[in-house]
């Protein structure tokens, strides 16, 4: 019905109602998912204005319907593997996609082929990206190559943001540059300055 209303073809010639219509495995679908920022992260760019663009796992909390028997076949404690018809299935903090196999749905209670005899659905996790400004850092430098001989320097949230840092150098020189956001994520650069 949903589809429908968004894709009232009425009136229209050669129109199909199944240009509107939705695979059975849709319906049971989870009905609210709550999108929540995890621990790892997946990759950091330096967006050159003072600020990291940072990617973590995408954690999120599914609830499915009530009312149908729920298998979660690759699902990890401490969350729910099965649940009966009188429960509402919450399966929360997944990085990967993950099936969920629905007992109602089996070939002999509906037409639908399978070799499993379950619908199975692909839940889809991602990555969630924020922009973070820096707030400190280090600067390591030498002047030849692997030398033991380097200088450590802390940089404030000033100097870790000034555009010109680059410029700032020592020609000759080997740096490798070490930025750090508030929450911990870091950007490092190892470069040769002629």
């Amino acid at each position: 019905m949903r589809n429908y209303i968004l894709n009232p073809l009425q009136g229209l010639p050669g129109y199909s109602l199944s240009y509107v219509m939705n695979t059975v495995e849709s319906l049971y679908q989870p009905y609210k998912r709550t999108d929540i920022s995890g621990n790892v992260i997946i990759s950091t760019t330096d967006n050159g204005n003072g600020t990291a663009n940072v990617c973590r796992n995408l954690l999120a909390e599914d609830k499915f319907q009530k009312g149908f028997t729920y298998t979660f076949p690759q699902n990890e404690a401490p969350n729910t593997m099965t649940a009966t018809v009188e429960e509402i299935p919450i399966v929360s903090h997944h990085t990967y996609n993950y099936r969920v196999n629905i007992a109602q749905l089996a070939p002999s209670q509906t037409n639908l082929s399978s070799g499993t005899g379950f619908a199975i659905l692909d839940c889809t996790r991602g990555v969630l990206c924020n922009d973070e400004p820096f707030i400190g850092g280090v600067l390591l430098s030498s002047e030849t190559l692997l030398s033991m001989n380097v200088t450590i320097e802390e940089l404030s949230s000033i100097q870790v943001k000034d555009p010109e840092l680059f410029d700032k150098l020592l020609s000759q020189y080997y740096y490798k540059l070490r930025k750090d956001t508030e929450s911990g994520a870091k950007v490092e650069t190892i470069f040769y300055k002629p």
